[in-house]
C-alpha cells in the first residue's frame, strides 16, 4: 500500500509492506513500513518501535486459547451475547460513518485525526449496538502477499466490549481469508502505570500474540541528504538518539499530513 503525505513542502511517500517499491523510488523522500529488515545501502534511516504478532497459522482454537480469559475471552463472549454487530464493509457510506465517528473521537483525544481519503484503502470493521446505533470500527491494511493483516486505527464508544470483539473478527477473517501473521499495530512499553502507552500495550498483550521489531525506514535524496547530516545530531541531543519520540512530536503538531 502506498500513502502520499506532505511535510511542510514536500511530499512523502510512505510504502507499507512494499520493499521492492521503496527500493526502486527515486522520490525525494520514501518511507518503507515493514517487519522485514532490509539492508542499510537502501535507507537514510531507521526506527525500530515494537508490534504483537499472532500467528494464523494455528487453528481459531489455538489463537484464542491464547487471550487473556477474564480480560478478554470473557468480554468477547459478552458482547457476543449482548447482540453486538460487527459489520466488514469499505463501501462509501461504511467509510463516511467511520471517518465522521473516528474525527469526533480524535478530537476528544486531542490527538491527530486521519486523512478520509486514507480510510478508503482499509479495511473497515464496524460496531452496532443490540438498539442498532453505530459505535465505532476499525480499520486494517495488509501486505499484497497475504503475509500480515495490521490494525492501523480504531474508535469505539468503549460500552459493549465492541472493541474486543471488533479485533476478534478481523482476526477470524484474516485467518479465513489465507493471511499468515496478525499485526496488533504498533505499541510503546513503559512501566509507568498512569501512562496512556502503558495501557495501550497492556490492551494488545492480552491477546497473547509475540512482541517483535517493527522498523521504518526513511530514504531521502537530493539536497535533503545534507537536512539528515544536520538533523542526526538535533535528534542525539534533544531526542536521546530517538527518532520515534521525533516523529510523535511531528505526528502531533500536525505537520505531516
Amino acid at each position: 500500500m502506498l500513502r502520499i503525505r506532505k511535510i511542510l513542502f514536500f511530499t512523502v511517500y510512505d510504502f507499507w509492506f512494499d520493499k521492492d517499491d521503496f527500493i526502486k523510488s527515486k522520490k525525494w523522500i520514501t518511507i518503507l513500513n515493514t517487519s522485514e529488515k532490509i539492508d542499510i545501502k537502501y535507507y537514510s534511516i531507521q526506527i525500530t518501535g515494537k508490534t504483537f504478532i499472532l500467528n494464523l497459522t494455528c487453528s481459531l482454537e489455538e489463537i484464542l486459547n491464547h487471550f487473556e480469559k477474564k480480560s478478554l475471552r470473557y468480554p468477547i463472549s459478552k458482547a457476543e451475547r449482548d447482540g453486538i454487530k460487527i459489520v466488514h464493509s469499505s463501501s462509501v457510506e461504511m467509510v463516511n460513518q467511520f471517518y465522521q465517528f473516528l474525527y469526533v473521537f480524535t478530537q476528544k483525544k486531542n490527538i491527530p485525526t486521519v486523512n478520509k481519503d486514507e480510510l478508503k484503502e482499509y479495511d473497515l470493521f464496524h460496531a452496532y449496538s443490540p438498539d442498532g446505533k453505530y459505535i465505532g470500527g476499525c480499520a486494517f491494511l495488509s501486505s499484497g502477499d497475504k503475509s500480515i493483516f495490521r490494525y492501523k486505527h480504531g474508535a469505539t464508544s468503549y460500552s459493549f466490549n465492541e472493541n474486543d470483539l471488533l479485533l476478534w473478527n478481523a482476526i477470524k477473517y484474516a485467518k479465513e481469508a489465507g493471511y499468515s501473521f496478525f499485526d496488533l499495530g504498533g505499541v510503546l512499553p513503559s512501566d509507568n502505570l498512569n501512562d496512556y502507552y502503558h495501557k495501550h500495550y497492556k490492551y494488545k498483550k492480552k491477546f497473547g500474540g509475540d512482541l517483535v521489531d517493527f522498523y521504518s525506514y526513511i530514504k531521502v535524496r537530493g539536497i535533503l541528504v545534507f537536512f539528515i547530516w544536520i538533523l542526526n545530531p538535533i535528534v542525539k541531543i534533544f531526542f536521546k538518539n530517538n527518532y520515534t519520540e521525533l516523529v510523535n512530536l511531528i505526528n502531533k503538531i500536525g505537520i505531516l499530513r
